[in-house]
């Protein structure tokens, strides 16, 4: 009986461990090490600080920033709104250049999905 406790427990505790390492991703953790995350699918939060709409082209751009850094998303649902705060999953990835002459560092997020955070 105490080991079948003791094996309940542990089940538990990995499920949580487990669960706690899928949160939202920290920016400069992912721009720390951009070569482990390259092509992976991730999972940021932050606030809108800039958009850029593209004419004539299901390309948008948006860049959010949480306390740790800023990272350009590309979406083709269009832009996110100024100032709200969104959990952004997609695909982190090297860009393809710059757009309308900005420059959109060194990797983005490509958005599969995108909830507003409400506070």
């Amino acid at each position: 009986m105490n080991f079948t406790r003791t094996l309940f427990t542990l089940t538990g505790l990995a499920a949580v461990l487990l669960v706690a390492g899928c949160g939202p991703n920290r920016i400069a953790k992912l721009n720390s090490k951009p070569q482990k995350y390259d092509g992976q699918e991730v999972t940021v939060v932050g606030r809108v600080i800039d958009t850029r709409d593209i004419p004539l082209t299901k390309n948008d751009y948006y860049k959010v920033t949480d306390d740790t850094g800023e990272l350009w998303v590309l979406t083709t649902r269009g832009v996110a709104l100024r100032g709200l705060k969104y959990k952004i999953k997609g695909t982190y990835r090297r860009p393809d250049g710059s757009v309308a002459g900005v420059l959109l560092g060194d990797y983005i997020v490509q958005e599969h999905k995108r909830e507003e955070v409400r506070e």
